[in-house]
């Protein structure tokens, strides 16, 4: 897992450049310490939450927000300072999680930065109220530790001068401050995390039942469409505080019940903000048909020449039969504790980062789930360390075995060793370096004992020269000049013959080498005439690529003209206190241009931002220059009407669109959606009505003389007979491509969540229950038809197999069961202490985020 400080460690030379930049932002902005920061009095007095024995205002919010910020780009220097003396990533180890949290001030998002200062004032409250204390020393060492153990006192205090532009009393006590707080905050959470991430082996049988135990149903569905015409309509008090609940939210919310998204099932009586857009595109199909017919036989050879070794190599039977039986070892081990598990391919909808305006309610995401993502998707900065090992146990083999072969030369008399010394020299002398298969790290100088470990004959004999050429020296002890000149030579004949070796096996393993090449080179390819028409599609699709990207782009250019003088006429304007104008219509016809360039027109109808996203190719689409924003966004955050966009399909097509209308987010009067509101009461009520019937239905079929099926098609509902067997949850594919556990589906009963799943899976032979969907569309009248396994055979199989498997899948679900641990304790600790929002800032807040989108 990646350390967010891993960032200073790659990128130390640049932060280094534009860290004055920091300062220069603290100084434009204002001190950290200054209160309020902008907002009237009546937003500064407003209460924002508050709970057992504290509350915060907007004001106070403000301020512990900046200061958080100020920390964190404190904090940020004084890493850089560490880095720029010497230290090094290793330096840095803080525990886990806290790195993120002292550098949450570098969020760009307001309302995260806000979420994470209110949850830490009320824990170090709590953890206050426990007895937990932060002293000076510890956040000194803290400081300390951040500076890679490299920046004094001195320093850190001018740091905290410069970053604040206060004096370095009024400094330390507003950096202090929030340091204190957050690592009361942090310890606090801390002496719970432990028993919350502990997977107990009781959860762990549970989690594994719930992905391999399988069941059948036999089912009869109640749909609530069918009671509503025996509710009666509403009195006026009753539509009233219906429309008071439900004034404020949008239709067609969704909620997410156990990893997949339904329908919720409460209305919503709100317009949402619609845009109409109207867009050129380039279409990447279309223009490949057109130049198919004029892609050349020279081209489409020297496409297949290009690239025959690695597009057109043919299958051999051998290579065949290889892959059939990697398919079924793959398969074998995945199987050994798959268990009949349901398995699912189906990608999970990536829509989160369409529905920027939704209301539906859903934690944060945690520190874990924030790291969890780094590690699905590893960056630069992960990858490094692997390769610095991989180089350090290549070095350590080395020496390991140069080691041992000085070990075996220790009964070499102090004539023999001084021998020994001079054949190294000799070697290192003649610049010789170990052949590649020697074991040795490259440009290490070449050693005899490494040669005596790793080379064959011939080597083995280069060592038994150096052995003979001690002996002289040991019987010619007593004529010492005699003995040091003798082996001298003999040295000196040693490191000749050593070399010569050497030389002759490098040069008999690279002629093996280039004759193992040849006979690899040895391949048959794909007939031209048979991939032909294949390889004429794929330059024709090049082409096409090009030449849209080009022309379409070139459209884009021309309207982005054309809207920063429209941009001017509008400043102009606005500094003479006129009416602004109205986009021209230069800007949002694009009939012109696209019939100069020979493409399509075409606009959306009006839609939300999750219609948008949805329903249409082009709210997908993205910005491909940085590829972090996709058209969905862009329309609902930034882009004015009249502004150009440019924007790419995963397959190709481009696009170019301006958004010609912005209808804003509207709650309308009850007299205009009474009839919505009405029809959205009678169908809640008929729901009751649905739930009602099958808990009589569910009574009734128990005692009755004929079969389930029989039983309730006589009166007429939908039977379904026998259910394919499902698993309470399933593994699909998150966005990322990382295994996700989800809810199981069962043909036949929709949008059916963890309520019915727990009840259906705890029915006994024979027995019925009544049972309603996740947006009681439905009521279901279920009975159980069949187990695949008994519990015994359940509990032999996991005993046999279980979670002692090289299945990657297993990981992640013990991971999740860790992380909704940690999830539930933190729910558990913001209820314990009594924490809750305001509801007239938080509707305060709403309104300001709508003037600001406006």
């Amino acid at each position: 897992m990646s350390s967010p400080f891993g960032y200073f460690r790659k990128r130390q030379k640049a932060l280094l450049a534009i860290a004055t930049v920091f300062i220069v932002f603290i100084f434009v902005i204002g001190s950290a310490i200054k209160p309020g920061g902008g907002g009237d009095a009546e937003r500064g007095a407003q209460k924002v939450a508050d709970w057992n024995g504290g509350q915060i205002t907007a004001a106070e919010l403000g301020t512990l927000t900046r200061n958080r910020r100020i920390t964190s780009n404190f904090v940020q220097v004084l890493v850089m300072e560490g880095i720029r003396a010497g230290g090094q990533e290793d330096d840095l180890r803080l525990p886990e999680g806290l790195d993120r949290l002292l550098l949450a001030g570098l969020e760009t998002d307001e309302n995260r930065l806000e979420a994470d200062v209110l949850s830490t004032i009320a824990l170090s409250d709590a953890a206050d109220a426990a007895g937990i204390r932060v002293d000076d020393r510890v956040i000194n060492e803290l400081l300390d530790t951040l500076g890679s153990h490299r920046v004094k006192s001195a320093d850190i205090v001018s740091i905290l001068r410069h970053v604040t532009g206060d004096d370095s009393r009024t400094a330390q006590a507003v950096v202090f401050s929030t340091l204190r707080r957050i690592l009361q905050a942090y310890f606090y959470q801390g002496s719970f995390t432990d028993s919350a991430v502990t997977v107990l082996p009781a959860q762990q049988w549970e989690a594994w039942k719930r992905t391999n135990e399988r069941i059948s149903l036999q089912a009869a569905v109640l749909p609530v469409a069918s009671f509503v015409a025996e509710v009666s309509d509403p009195t006026d008090a009753q539509v009233k505080e219906f429309y008071n609940e439900f004034k404020d939210r949008e239709p067609n919310q969704q909620v997410i019940v156990g990893g997949r998204r339904m329908p919720s099932p409460d209305p919503g009586f709100a317009r949402p903000r619609r845009v109409v857009l109207t867009f050129l595109r380039g279409s990447v199909a279309d223009l490949t048909e057109e130049l198919m017919p004029k892609v050349t036989d020279k081209e489409i050879t020297d496409f297949y020449e290009s690239n025959k070794r690695t597009l057109f190599v043919k299958e051999t039977e051998d290579e065949s039969m290889f892959e059939d039986e990697g398919d079924e070892d793959a398969a074998d081990s995945m199987g050994d504790s798959s268990d009949d598990a349901t398995e699912s391919d189906e990608s999970m909808e990536s829509v989160e980062a369409a529905e920027m305006g939704d209301q539906q309610s859903g934690d944060e995401p945690t520190a874990e789930e924030s790291d969890d993502a780094d590690a699905a998707e590893p960056s630069e900065s992960d990858a490094e360390p692997a390769m610095e090992e991989v180089e350090d146990d290549v070095e350590e083999v080395s020496e390991a075995e140069a080691d041992d072969a000085a070990a075996e030369s220790n009964e070499a008399s102090e004539a023999g060793q001084e021998t020994v010394d001079a054949a190294e020299d000799a070697t290192e002398e003649a610049g010789e370096t170990p052949a590649a298969g020697d074991g040795a790290a490259v440009d290490r100088p070449a050693s005899p004992f490494r040669l005596a470990a790793f080379q064959t004959e011939s080597a083995d004999s280069t060592a038994a020269a150096v052995e003979d050429a001690a002996d002289p020296a040991e019987t010619a002890a007593a004529d010492s000049d005699t003995a040091e000149e003798a082996a001298e030579e003999a040295v000196e004949d040693a490191a000749e013959e050593a070399m010569v070796s050497e030389e002759t096996a490098v040069d008999e393993e690279a002629a093996a080498d280039e004759e193992g090449e040849e006979e690899e080179e040895v391949v048959e390819y794909e007939p031209l005439e048979a991939v032909a028409e294949e390889i004429r599609r794929e330059v024709a699709r090049q082409k096409a690529v090009e030449q849209i990207r080009s022309d379409v782009r070139n459209v884009y250019e021309q309207l982005r003209t054309r809207y920063s003088a429209y941009r001017r006429d509008v400043a102009t304007a606005i500094e003479n206190k006129t009416e602004p104008p109205a986009p021209p219509k230069a800007l949002t016809d694009l009939e012109p241009l696209a019939e100069k360039y020979g493409y399509k027109v075409e606009t959306t109808g009006k839609l939300t931002q999750r219609q948008l996203y949805e329903d249409t190719l082009v709210g997908q689409a993205f910005e491909p220059d940085r590829q972090q924003e996709i058209v969905a966004q862009a329309e609902f955050s930034h882009l004015q009407i009249g502004e150009p966009y440019f924007a790419v399909e995963q397959m190709g097509d481009c696009y170019v669109l301006v958004k010609t209308e912005d209808e804003p987010r509207e709650v309308p009067a009850l007299d205009k959606v009474r009839s919505k509101v009405v029809a959205a009461w009678r169908r809640r009520e008929a729901a009751k009505l649905a739930e009602k019937k099958a808990q009589d239905l569910a009574v009734a079929v128990r005692t009755a003389d004929r079969s389930f099926t029989d039983y309730m098609a006589d009166l007429g509902y939908q039977v379904i007979p026998q259910t394919d067997m499902f698993s309470w949850m399933t593994f699909g594919l998150a966005p990322n491509g990382a295994a996700q556990l989800r809810i199981s589906e069962a043909p036949g009963l929709e949008n059916i969540g963890s309520d019915f799943m727990e009840k259906v899976f705890s029915l006994k032979e024979g027995e019925t229950a009544a049972l309603m969907n996740v947006d009681r569309s439905a009521a279901f009248v279920v009975k159980l038809h069949s187990r695949e396994r008994t519990e015994q055979e359940l509990q032999e199989a996991y005993l046999t197999t279980g979670w002692i498997t090289r299945d990657p899948r297993v990981a992640g679900t013990l991971q999740l069961l860790q992380q909704a641990g940690l999830q539930e304790m933190q729910r558990g600790l913001m209820e314990n202490i009594g924490f809750e929002f305001d509801e007239d800032w938080q509707q305060m807040r709403r309104e300001q985020m709508e003037e600001e989108q406006n």
